[in-house]
């Protein structure tokens, strides 16, 4: 999420891409809740992401909307950590589908089939100066040109 500019130095949030985000969990877990999609999540162990962040608060939303009580299991700001959880078939959780290839190769980690309709921006974020260095302009372009094709699939929906 952008980071609000409150203090010195300021800060740039600069916005290199969106993905939307899925359900993923050792395959075991994915099997097990992945039928009649999403009723057969109640009560399906979750790993979530702390209390109070934007993205904890969109996944909640969802629970609401869809009426799931889901058991959450683990609540961490880290999500390298979570990946871990879910590695190990401690529970499902929600990640960027631009990263399922990472999640499958690194964590073994399947993939619940099924749309949340959630989404996930990603930000760099630079400090702003009255004269900026030439470097960030390109870093930022490049970051742009480099996010995968879902970020043009995204912009046209």
């Amino acid at each position: 999420a952008p980071v609000l500019s409150t203090g010195r130095p300021k800060v740039r949030n600069s916005e290199i891409g969106c993905s939307e985000l899925a359900i993923f969990g050792h395959a075991r877990l994915v099997e097990k809740f992945g039928n009649d999609f999403p009723q057969s999540l109640k009560g399906a162990p979750f790993l979530l992401p702390v209390t109070g962040t934007s993205h904890r608060e969109e996944v909640d939303a969802w629970f609401h909307r869809n009426e799931i009580e889901p058991e959450v299991k683990v609540e961490v700001q880290d999500s390298a950590l979570l990946n871990t959880f879910a590695q190990d078939g401690a529970g499902l959780l929600f990640a960027p589908t631009v990263l399922e290839e990472d999640l499958r190769q690194m964590y073994g980690l399947a993939r619940m089939s099924g749309t949340v309709g959630l989404e996930q921006r990603f930000y760099i974020i630079s400090a702003e100066r009255k004269f900026e260095h030439p470097l960030i302009g390109t870093l930022l372009e490049d970051a742009k040109r480099a996010w995968p094709s879902q970020r043009a699939e995204h912009s046209a929906a």
